[in-house]
């Protein structure tokens, strides 16, 4: 009995440990949470090269973080202080102490750890004038006592023009006695302090005296009353902003110079330490560029803003810097503040430049302009631009993972929307983008991506594909992602599928609601089910209409296709699914219930396991969830247990089966994913719960991605994409290798190039390693267990496993040969036109120059035809070979090609 406790006990123990899976540290492991790109905003530099900052959560939520010299976070901060419902700026002290100011005028003091000063008073300050209501700035002088001027009439329901001074305790000091203060002051050295209203700037010693040895010259026409010495004063012209050199001169900007009623210089002015213009600095003479901010490095090197958007650097001498090489795409928030930290230079501002790099809210640049990688990098797809339309992931059949999308770089790699990540989620370099190919990726995220056996990829996304810069719906992409020029499909014709899938003979069938796919006559509305050859042509020989809308295909093994309609009633007479033949016809033997199929897993034994959404249940709003498992006629499978995932408004679902079922299901309302596992009769045996609603798929059967638009997932800084383990006794990743190989006769398992530790070789994929919607299995396949010394036959596809310490990897790698001997078209004979493909009888092809001879071989490699001529256009008769794949061998102008061609 005790031993029989024991062994509870550890069953428990287990139970527990598998329903507390965890963010898996080893995918994209550059992505550790350290940085996190929504941090910056409104960034304030310390002197000790740290940085206070506003984390924004949401558009209302903030608290101050303080960042370290490289962007990180100081976890020793404390941030709940801050907190605020509005939005903050800082304002701080050079020994780390702050001020916080939120938007409804509310001043909060903090010690430089972050903790609330409470021997502040906390000040209200207001405007009678809502609309006009602001604070231009604040300063700490040295003795502790804070400056604030501005745009308001009252501080805690007190009387107080907009420029007052603050005792450290935050009480009013009555003995500032200044009347104004304009729109900038700057405290120089030396204490006395450099201020500008409009067009006058001003200095004044510590005690509010102005100065009188700064004067500026000032002189308007008496007639006509334009300025004509000084700063001009028409179109409501103002200074911008000023800064004061460490020789007391003063450089001005915003506003233009005017001498002897003529502008001289636009926008900049330096003038010497008593107000006159330095005739020594270089007029700058672009009338079309305002400058908005100036800064003055340590080198008395010059840096402008311009308009809010660009930065330029100018010698000391106002000559422009031509070393200085600054771009960003993007326009600026909170004005592009910048501050010097060293030789490198901090901006609050977003940051995007013509490669795609991005940084949101804070970046620092080199000494040259250029942007500092260094300093809070960018981990996944940058996503923070745009958050209405992210991207697709994709895991491809050897489980790398395709991304599509509106996002320009991979942890700060540029991609130009798109990229291909290993399994552990790190970049995979040896997969780009062909130059030719635009994604515009910034209109939506509905994507479409199939993945073929020989590893080449289908993406259809609609009328935002250009090749050479002519628009298409669908494309398809070698391996290597450049573009693959066999596929014929038609540059210009713009296909908006709601379902496209990739048969097994390499056909594709598409589904929609528009354009093509529809026809229209009187009130009654018919749909088309359009299919493709392999090579992207239109199959002329393929017909389905029907006359309720389609809105999801689901491929069998046997090349027929179950076809689920959204238009179902419980009251009409038709079934929701339909089985269709190879050619489009109905396949009569196949009888639904009465609701149609979101998801199909065709098994072993030819029974459907499915999930369905039950739309007429009242109050269910279409998204209770049902799985349960039918026949092959469609008939209820009375074996199986139904489950119900009623009244949880399920957003999006998936599952694997491997002897048991493990169902994905996410629901916005509870902004989580719930895993279920069940029994093979469809009994509960256990769940977990995940803490994000976010999309996901599902990699080497047992792992989770999700994946969007985010920044901080469970509590943890991660960006856009993340995966699950989903059990702490997961199993090994899948080996690596290219799933499509060529070989020579007389080769073995042995002789494939895959990457992997105690390598098993077997002839079917795992159980749960098959795609939910297509399986090559049937009843009469049986599971082997392959020596690595058996001989490779053309066009077989062969499944490795690993073994890492002793685990097993539970999906397989499916590598397909072909043989070497009879090779793949590589465009030698870029002129080639063939047609049809699939073939029944006559194959016919042409080219620019006279054909010589035309070869056939069987996928054993076997010559089944072979035939030399001398002209341009032939026909092949297949009309005697048996169903099957087979390759054309044409030779030309002293080359040849090998095309792929299916015989019905």
């Amino acid at each position: 009995m005790k031993k029989f406790y024991l062994l509870l006990l550890l069953f428990l123990s287990l139970k527990l440990l598998a329903q507390n899976p965890g963010l898996d540290p080893t995918f994209n492991p550059k992505d550790d949470g350290v940085y996190q790109q929504k941090i910056g905003s409104g960034a304030v530099l310390l002197p000790n090269n740290k940085i206070l900052s506003v984390y924004k959560n949401g558009q209302v939520e903030c608290n101050v973080l303080l960042l370290n010299p490289d962007g990180s976070r100081d976890n020793t901060f404390n941030t709940t202080a801050s907190f605020s419902s509005k939005d903050i700026r800082i304002f701080a002290k050079s020994d780390g102490a702050f001020l916080t100011l939120d938007y409804s005028g509310k001043l909060k003091a903090f010690h430089a750890d972050g903790t609330l000063n409470t021997g502040f008073t906390i000040t209200t300050i207001k405007n009678t004038n809502t609309d006009t209501y602001r604070i231009n700035d604040i300063i700490y002088q040295d003795d502790g006592k804070i400056i604030l001027y501005g745009a308001f009439d009252t501080l805690n329901d007190v009387y107080a023009v907009g420029f007052v001074r603050l005792n450290a305790d935050g009480s009013l000091d009555p003995t500032f006695k200044w009347k104004s203060a304009g729109k900038k002051i700057v405290i120089q050295n030396d204490g006395n302090y450099v201020a500008v209203g409009g067009t006058r700037p001003s200095r004044y010693f510590a005690d509010g005296k102005i100065d009188p040895t700064f004067k500026i010259i000032a002189t308007i026409d008496p007639v006509q009353k334009f300025v004509t010495n000084g700063f001009e004063t028409a179109d409501n012209s103002t200074i911008d902003d000023i800064a004061v050199q460490p020789d007391g001169k003063v450089i001005a900007v915003g506003c233009n110079y005017v001498e002897n009623g003529r502008t001289i210089s636009y926008s900049i002015v330096r003038l010497n330490a008593n107000g006159t213009r330095d005739t020594g600095f270089k007029l700058f003479t672009d009338r079309e560029q305002r400058i908005r901010k100036v800064y003055i490095q340590k080198d008395n090197k010059i840096i402008l803003n311009i308009d809010y958007y660009k930065f330029i650097r100018l010698n000391p001498d106002g000559s422009t810097d031509p070393t200085f090489k600054y771009t960003n795409t993007v326009g600026f928030l909170n004005e592009g503040v910048l501050q010097f930290q060293g030789d490198k230079m901090i901006i609050s501002a977003r940051f995007k430049d013509s490669q795609g790099i991005t940084r949101a809210d804070i970046h620092r640049i080199n000494v040259d302009g250029s942007l500092d990688l260094t300093f809070n990098p960018h981990s996944g797809p940058n996503l923070f631009f745009n958050e209405t339309s992210p991207f697709l992931s994709k895991v491809l059949l050897d489980q790398k993972v395709l991304l599509v999308g509106n996002f320009t770089t991979y942890n700060d790699i540029p991609v130009r929307n798109i990229c291909r990540l290993n399994q552990n989620g790190t970049y995979d370099p040896s997969f780009k983008l062909d130059p030719k190919i635009r994604i515009l990726a910034d209109t939506d995220s509905s994507y479409r991506i199939l993945e073929q056996k020989d590893g080449k990829i289908i993406l259809v996304h609609n009328g935002t594909l250009l090749i050479d810069g002519r628009t298409t719906s669908i494309i398809r992409l070698k391996p290597d992602g450049t573009i693959d020029p066999t596929f014929n499909i038609d540059q210009y014709v713009s296909y908006n599928p709601s379902d496209i899938q990739l048969l097994s003979n390499g056909k594709i069938l598409m589904i929609g609601e528009n354009g093509v796919f529809i026809n229209t006559g009187g009130s009654y509305y018919s749909f088309n089910i359009i299919q493709f050859n392999s090579d992207g042509s239109l199959d002329n020989g393929y017909k389905s209409v029907q006359y309720k809308k389609p809105f999801r295909i689901a491929p069998l093994s046997d090349n027929k296709v179950l076809v689920s309609f959204l238009d179902y009633n419980p009251n009409y007479t038709y079934y929701p699914v339909l089985k269709l033949n190879e050619d489009g016809t109905k396949d009569a033997s196949f009888k639904s219930g009465i609701y149609p199929y979101s998801k199909i897993k065709e098994l072993n034994d030819g029974k459907l396991l499915i999930t369905y959404y039950d739309r007429y249940r009242t109050g269910s709003n279409g998204e209770d969830l049902y799985l349960t498992r039918v026949n092959s006629d469609g008939s209820a499978d009375p074996t199986f247990s139904t489950y119900s995932f009623a009244s949880s408004k399920v957003n999006r679902s998936d599952f694997y089966e491997n002897g048991e079922i493990n169902l994905f299901l996410a629901t916005y309302a509870t902004d989580s994913t719930k895993k279920v596992t069940l029994s093979s009769d469809g009994k509960l045996t256990d769940s977990t719960t995940y803490n994000s609603s976010k999309e996901f798929a599902i990699q080497n059967c047992e792992d989770l991605l999700f994946y969007g638009y985010f920044d901080k997932l469970d509590g943890v800084n991660k960006s856009g994409i993340v995966r699950y383990k989903t059990s702490n006794s997961t199993s090994s990743s899948n080996p690596a290798g290219e799933i499509y190989q060529p070989f020579t006769n007389g080769q073995t398992l042995a002789d494939l190039k895959v990457d992997g530790t105690a390598l098993k070789w077997y002839s079917l994929q795992s159980n749960c390693g098959i795609n939910n919607n297509t399986t090559n299995k049937s009843a009469a396949d049986t599971e082997t267990l392959l020596p690595s010394t058996t001989l490779l036959v053309n066009g077989t596809t062969y499944y490795a496993s690993q073994s890492i310490n002793g685990t097993e990897s539970s999906y397989r790698l499916p590598v397909t040969v072909y043989s070497a001997a009879l090779g793949v078209k590589e465009n030698n004979l870029p002129n080639l036109v063939t047609y049809p493909n699939p073939v029944k009888e006559y194959y016919t092809i042409s080219n620019r120059e006279d054909i010589t001879e035309v070869q056939v071989y069987n996928i054993l490699g076997q010559l089944q035809f072979s035939r030399t001529y001398n002209k341009d256009n032939v026909e092949i008769d297949f009309s005697a070979l048996k169903s099957g794949l087979y390759f054309v061998k044409v030779y030309s102008e002293g080359k040849s090609d090998t095309l792929k061609v299916i015989k019905n």
